[in-house]
């Protein structure tokens, strides 16, 4: 075995070739931090044994997602299965949670929107005309975003809430 030119190069003892650090991995339990192993050698004794056991890569894999608490595709997909709620719904109940948690309704607000709920059945029974529970300015708008108070709340007939949408009464032309 020849002895290393600079301290830049390093033997490898498996093919006994002096080669610069470069040509060998990182390893921080090694003297130099650099494996004794050069990158060809370790690439060639890797591809000779998942030649002898094609699975290895998986068992360590499967090994890892344990220690990890990783499930399994199988088991992720069956959780995914069974709490699936659908994009719209899923983004409904998130835009819904970061509005509540920007506007704390105060007493006020639950009043009216109690007594908003009553109004609205009392016309049901009525009037026999469904009614929404409406805010006047949208609580989300490109233009403008209204909030979740007492003030921004009205009482109209469920079609015109619905032929409304997310503008407000007066650009919907009511």
């Amino acid at each position: 075995m020849q002895l290393p030119l600079f301290k830049m190069d390093k033997p490898c003892f498996k093919c006994g070739e002096i080669k610069p650090l470069t040509d060998f991995y990182a390893h921080k339990r090694m003297a130099d931090g650099r494996l004794n192993k050069c990158k060809v050698c370790t690439y060639f004794d890797t591809a000779k044994n998942r030649a002898k056991d094609p699975d290895s890569r998986k068992k360590e894999y499967a090994k890892w997602a344990e220690k990890n608490g990783i499930p399994s595709r199988a088991e992720y997909l069956s959780e995914r299965k069974k709490n699936a709620i659908g994009n719209k719904a899923r983004q409904a109940k998130y835009w819904h949670k970061r509005r509540a948690r920007f506007s704390s309704p105060d007493e006020l607000t639950e009043f009216a929107t109690t007594e908003l709920t009553e109004l609205r059945d009392l016309r049901f029974t009525a009037t026999g005309i469904k009614w929404h529970i409406d805010h006047i300015i949208p609580l989300c708008h490109k233009d403008v975003s209204g909030l979740h108070i007492w003030s921004n709340l009205q009482l109209v007939p469920a079609r015109w809430n619905e032929t409304k949408g997310n503008r407000s009464m007066a650009v919907a032309g009511f």
